[in-house]
C-alpha cells in the first residue's frame, strides 16, 4: 500500500481569502472622503460660474431695454424730421422738429437738444438725436446707463412750391348752375392757395378751359400754316397732331399743330372751339381769377385734347414757348417745386359731334396715355366727374395717381365744391416723407 502523498489544489479550486471587517471599514472611509472633496469641486465650479450666468442674463436683460429705447428714438426722430419737414418754410422749423423728438421719447433722457439740418436746395430736414437710458441689472456690476442714437431724414416734396393746371369743362352742357358752381369751386381752390395774397412765392397756376378743342390764341406761330389775314378769323383752335404727338408733351418747334377744319372748312371751327383761351402758368391770383370768372360755356366735349393742353402747360419741353423768357414751367425733378394737375369734366367725349373720325374708345385710350405719360414724370393728378354717367368713371379713376385717393365722382354741386375743398387742402399742406 502506498503511503500517502502532500495534498494538492488546484488554482481553480483555490478560494478567495475573505476581507477582514477592518479593511471594509477602511474602504467605505475612503469612498466617503473621495465623494466629498468632489462635492466640493462642483460646488465652487458652480458657484463661479454663476457670476457670469447673472452677468449675461442682466446683459441681455439690459440689452432688450435698449433695443426698445432705440426704436422708440428712431420712432421719435421720425416724427421729429416729419414735423420739421411740415414746417419747412415756418421760422419755428427746429423748433417743431424737436418738440415733435421729446413728445415721442419716454425711455430714457435725450442728452443734448437734437441736431436739425435743413437743406433747403432739395427741401430736406435731416434729425438726430442722443439718449441715456438707465440700467436695471448692469448697475449691479457698475454699469448704470447705456447710450443708444438714432437719425432720420425727411423731405417736403415741393418744399412748399406749386404748378397747377386747371383742366376744366365748358362744354355746352356746363351752361346754367353748373358753370356758376364750378367757377365757385375752382374761386374757392384759389382762395386756399393764395389767401389774402395776389402772388405767393414758388406757386402758379394755369388753366385750360376746353370743349372739342382748346384754344390756343393768339399763338399762331405754332401752327402750320399762317394765311394772309388768317389772324382775322382764325378761331384760335388747333387740329391734333398725328402719332404720340397727338396726346404728349412735343413742343411745337419740334411738330407744328395743324389746322382745326371740322367739317373741311377752318370757317366751322368756331361751333366746337371754346371762347376762352389758356392760361399758361401765371403767378397772379387776379389773373387767374378773371378768366375763371369770364367762363362761357359752349362746344362738345374731348378730355383727352384737353389734358394733353394741361400737360401742355407743366412740361419744361414749353418752358419759353408759352411765355417768351419765361422761367416756368421749371424741370420735373425740381425739388422746389410739385406739379399738379386737377380734371373736372362733366360728360363722355362726344368726337362725332365735331366730325373727329376718331371713336370714343380711342379718345379715351388717348387720355390714358396722356395720363400715364404725366404720372410717368411725376405729376400729381386729379380728376373729377361732375353729375357725369356712372360708366365713364373707370376712365379718370385710372387717369388720376391712385383710384381711391385722388379721383372724385360729384353727383350734386355741393360734391363738387367738397371735391375742390379737399384737393385744395390736401395741396396746401406740404406732402413729406421719409428719405433716410
Amino acid at each position: 500500500m502506498m503511503g500517502a502523498g502532500p495534498r494538492r489544489y488546484s488554482m481553480l479550486s483555490r478560494k478567495p481569502a475573505v476581507a477582514t471587517s477592518d479593511e471594509q471599514t477602511s474602504k467605505v472611509r475612503t469612498r466617503w472622503r473621495l465623494w466629498k472633496d468632489s462635492k466640493g469641486g462642483v460646488a465652487a465650479i458652480v458657484a463661479f460660474s454663476t457670476i457670469p450666468m447673472i452677468a449675461a442674463a442682466g446683459l441681455a436683460a439690459d440689452g432688450l431695454l435698449a433695443m426698445l429705447a432705440r426704436a422708440e428714438l428712431s420712432s421719435a426722430v421720425d416724427a421729429g424730421a416729419l414735423a420739421g419737414a411740415r414746417a419747412f418754410k415756418q421760422a419755428d422749423l427746429q423748433a417743431q422738429a424737436r418738440k415733435y423728438v421729446y413728445g415721442n421719447f419716454n425711455r430714457g433722457e435725450i442728452q443734448e437738444p437734437p441736431s436739425v439740418i435743413v437743406g433747403q436746395a432739395d427741401g430736406t430736414v435731416a434729425v438726430s438725436a442722443t439718449a441715456v437710458v438707465p440700467t436695471n441689472f448692469m448697475k449691479l456690476f457698475g454699469v448704470d446707463t447705456m447710450t443708444v442714437t438714432a437719425a432720420a431724414t425727411a423731405q417736403a416734396l415741393g418744399a412748399g412750391g406749386m404748378e397747377l393746371s386747371l383742366v376744366l369743362d365748358i362744354t355746352g352742357s356746363m351752361k346754367g348752375t353748373k358753370l356758376s358752381t364750378l367757377k365757385t369751386s375752382a374761386n374757392n381752390l384759389l382762395n386756399v392757395l393764395y389767401k389774402d395774397q395776389d402772388t405767393v412765392e414758388n406757386l402758379a397756376v394755369a388753366v385750360v378751359p376746353f370743349a372739342g378743342r382748346v384754344n390756343i390764341k393768339p399763338r399762331r406761330e405754332w401752327m402750320t400754316t399762317q394765311p394772309f389775314l388768317w389772324q382775322w378769323w382764325w378761331t384760335g383752335c388747333a387740329n391734333e397732331r398725328s402719332g404720340n404727338a397727338a396726346y404728349d408733351d412735343t413742343p411745337p418747334a419740334t411738330t407744328k399743330f395743324p389746322d382745326f377744319a371740322p367739317g373741311g372748312s377752318v370757317m366751322n371751327a368756331g361751333s366746337y372751339c371754346p371762347p376762352n383761351a389758356a392760361l399758361p402758368l401765371t403767378a397772379s391770383k387776379a389773373t387767374v381769377k378773371a378768366l375763371i370768372d369770364g367762363f362761357q360755356a359752349s362746344g362738345n366735349t374731348r378730355t383727352d385734347i384737353g389734358m394733353s393742353w394741361g400737360w401742355r402747360t407743366l412740361s419744361p419741353k414749353w418752358r419759353g414757348v408759352w411765355t417768351s423768357g419765361s422761367t416756368t414751367p421749371v424741370d420735373y425733378d425740381d425739388p422746389k417745386v410739385r406739379k399738379i394737375a386737377v380734371l373736372m369734366t362733366d360728360g363722355e367725349n362726344t368726337p362725332w359731334q365735331s366730325g373727329d373720325n376718331e371713336s370714343e374708345a380711342q379718345t379715351y385710350a388717348k387720355l390714358g396715355n396722356t395720363c400715364q405719360g404725366m404720372k410717368d414724370n411725376g405729376i400729381i393728378i386729379y380728376t373729377i366727374t361732375f353729375q357725369a354717367p356712372a360708366n365713364i368713371d373707370p376712365y379718370y379713376s385710372a387717369c388720376a395717381t391712385t383710384p381711391d385717393h385722388h379721383f372724385f365722382s360729384a353727383p350734386t354741386e355741393a360734391d363738387l365744391e367738397e371735391a375742390f375743398g379737399r384737393i385744395g387742402s390736401e395741396i396746401t399742406r406740404d406732402n413729406v416723407r421719409l428719405v433716410r
